[in-house]
């Protein structure tokens, strides 16, 4: 279901050409990429999916291949898995931690985490998250203070809300020691890290280059972005989807999500005063008809 959900990226990626989903002018993303998605189904499941590029193409053409690259493959699943268990960890502690009733919350009911695996059509490691309902999602996800800004268009009837926020690779993480560093170079560092014993450790590390994929798909028709790539699919999902390589995503880290929402309460005073024009309008041409008929 999963991939299901996300298979038109998915392919458009490795086919390296996004003009065929209808982007023009075309984005260029290589074979080698880390993508995480977010979407928001109809059913009201919020779904989380981590796609790690395993790019055994490039792999051959560097003399990764037969058992080699099979092992590369499950040093890979290990590596990335420990992204899986820090997302279970965590989500662990916000449960715990949680006051009033929580049980219907509990990972593994409403919040479910699936395993990490290799998917051989895609040649992606991957593994995904999926929070039954919005609510799931909002107790997982407590509120911070809001950053979003609406903005009105000039129409009293019909107000945009803008929500900009920071491109999720970009993000800064305090590792165990205080070092710091972002979620683009933890995740480049658990593919490079694949090669510690492999004697193609140096080109690989000197030619790897993964591009940077921020997916946010939902069913809704009103949201607009100022992403790279925007597309409906086949399953009725409108894809935003933000890319960025390792020159510029922290300079280029801001995304933006917009939706032109309609004031029901301004339209509805709108009707109210067309309604007293109306009714004053029929009043005073009442009034000229009797004095015509006193008249």
């Amino acid at each position: 279901m999963m991939k299901k959900i996300f298979i038109i990226l998915s392919f458009c990626i490795i086919s390296f050409a996004l003009s065929a989903c209808g982007q023009t002018p075309p984005v260029t993303i290589g074979s080698s990429y880390i993508m995480v998605s977010l979407g928001v189904m109809s059913s009201g499941e919020v779904v989380q999916k981590f796609d790690f590029a395993v790019d055994s193409d490039f792999l051959e053409e560097n003399g990764v291949n037969g058992e080699a690259l099979e092992g590369v493959k499950l040093k890979l699943i290990e590596n990335f898995d420990t992204f899986r268990q820090e997302f279970a960890v965590g989500f662990g502690l916000i449960y715990e931690n949680a006051d009033g009733e929580k049980e219907d919350f509990a990972i593994g009911k409403k919040l479910k985490i699936s395993q990490t695996t290799y998917d051989k059509d895609l040649d992606t490691i991957t593994f995904n998250i999926v929070f039954e309902d919005n609510a799931t999602w909002s107790f997982y996800h407590p509120s911070k203070e809001e950053d979003d800004k609406n903005q009105s268009n000039g129409i009293v009837f019909v107000e945009k809300i803008e929500s900009k926020g920071l491109f999720p690779f970009a993000s800064e993480v305090t590792l165990g020691n205080g070092e710091k560093t972002t979620v683009a170079e933890r995740y480049t560092n658990a593919y490079l890290k694949a090669f510690e014993n492999n004697e193609k450790k140096e080109v690989i590390t000197q030619k790897y280059k993964p591009d940077f994929v921020y997916n946010y798909a939902t069913f809704s028709s009103r949201v607009g972005s100022d992403a790279d790539i925007r597309f409906l699919d086949s399953e009725g999902l409108y894809h935003h989807a933000w890319v960025r390589n390792a020159e510029n995503y922290q300079k280029e880290n801001q995304i933006t999500l917009f939706s032109n929402v309609i004031n029901r309460g301004w339209w509805y005073l709108f009707w109210l005063i067309i309604v007293g024009v109306v009714t004053a309008v029929a009043l005073i041409i009442a009034k000229v008809i009797s004095k015509k008929k006193k008249a």
